[in-house]
């Protein structure tokens, strides 16, 4: 887990501008609202591939996704926003919700159902909470059919990575 955290925050690093966690979206034009969002999609599956890629092979010990969250976020706020700590905090809890998800659903490619509803469930651990949460305490003026139509949108790219990952089986030719 650790060497996936280090990836993470690598890509991460390498993608600091586009980091949607650091950024609260804002209707404030079409231009910039578009940047942003595409930020958010960016972020969810750059957070979602690498515990996608662990779970194909391993079972993750508890608290692993919120580790790694939290680890990667800290970093980040560090570089991008210092003294942002609710960004951590978010990551930490986003992690524990995906961790609790992963107990329960016990994903792996040999249940394919379990495997896609955690790949679309795990972006919106992080995505529901952060924009729900930014529009609720007054920081993003974003419509609610844009904040969660963007969060479901990042559920989707977590689905179509699972798909990737763990493609469907091939026909049997006769």
């Amino acid at each position: 887990m650790l060497s996936a955290a280090l990836v993470l925050a690598a890509i991460a690093f390498m993608h600091m501008y586009m980091w949607g966690l650091l950024t609260v979206p804002q209707d404030l034009g079409w231009v910039q609202t578009r940047g942003e969002l595409s930020a958010v999609l960016l972020t969810a599956l750059l957070l979602a591939a690498p515990v996608l890629l662990l779970l194909r092979r391993f079972d993750l010990p508890f608290g692993a996704v919120a580790l790694t969250y939290a680890a990667v976020n800290l970093g980040m706020s560090v570089m991008l926003a210092p003294g942002e700590w609710r960004v951590v905090l978010l990551a930490l809890l986003s992690g524990l919700l995906a961790d609790v998800l992963c107990a329960l659903l016990r994903p792996s490619p040999a249940r394919v159902w379990a495997w896609r509803a955690f790949a679309f469930l795990l972006p919106l651990c992080v995505w529901v909470p952060y924009l729900g949460g930014a529009v609720r305490l007054g920081l993003s003026n974003l419509s609610l059919e844009l904040w969660l139509g963007v969060a479901v949108m990042s559920g989707l790219g977590g689905l179509g990575l699972s798909v990737l990952l763990v493609p469907p089986p091939m026909p049997v030719e006769e």
